[in-house]
């Protein structure tokens, strides 16, 4: 695994799947997370859910990949990671369990795969205003896992939005607001797994 070290993301490209538009895609977060991880970091320019349906069924007939159940999230990276070197650009992969690393990663403006363990109802109901709403993340915890996105937004460079620099999870539903605003220090400290990714 390579580290970056003092470059910045200036592509922070927003994706526009849905991983609830069809029955077949709604256990495939583990793998839309690293699709839409490479569009936003650059890594490709863009992709469709048909390359993320085909990395699904590649592990499918690995056994490594159930469309009704979730699997190692390890073994999904590695898919996507294999699949990205194969069919764009060579590309990195870095996993982190220090969070002053992942911080810096996003305050260099890219995007962080991580793991949360949450009560699925409760968590996006609160998100459906654009914002997690509470100042105690541990109320959110559960054993729901989901896999997500962190960015701390910047609009190009321009900085001239009034969402510069705003901390948001960077999710895999499009059509119901795929980005929220959210406490970066909470879901370290109380709903994350240990370990963090991200392609560069």
């Amino acid at each position: 695994m390579e580290t970056i070290y003092n470059k910045l993301n200036t592509a922070c490209l927003f994706h526009d799947v849905n991983q609830w538009d069809e029955e077949i895609t709604k256990m495939m977060c583990t793998i839309y997370f690293g699709f839409i991880n490479a569009k936003y970091n650059w890594i490709i320019k863009s992709f469709t859910e048909d390359d993320i349906k085909e990395v699904a069924k590649s592990q499918h007939e690995k056994w490594l990949f159930d469309y009704k159940k979730w699997g190692y999230l390890s073994h999904w990276i590695k898919a996507v990671y294999e699949w990205l070197n194969e069919n764009w650009y060579s590309c990195n992969l870095s996993r982190t369990k220090d969070d002053i690393k992942v911080i810096d990663w996003l305050e260099r403006w890219y995007s962080v795969w991580l793991w949360i363990k949450v009560d699925a109802a409760k968590f996006y109901q609160d998100k459906q205003d654009g914002k997690l709403d509470k100042d105690n993340y541990e109320d959110y915890k559960w054993n729901d896992g989901h896999a997500t996105n962190l960015i701390i937004w910047t609009s190009r460079w321009t900085f001239s939005s009034s969402s510069d620099w705003k901390e948001m999870f960077l999710d895999s539903y499009f059509t119901k607001s795929s980005t929220y605003e959210c406490d970066i220090n909470e879901v370290l400290e109380d709903i994350d797994m240990t370990t963090k990714y991200i392609i560069h």
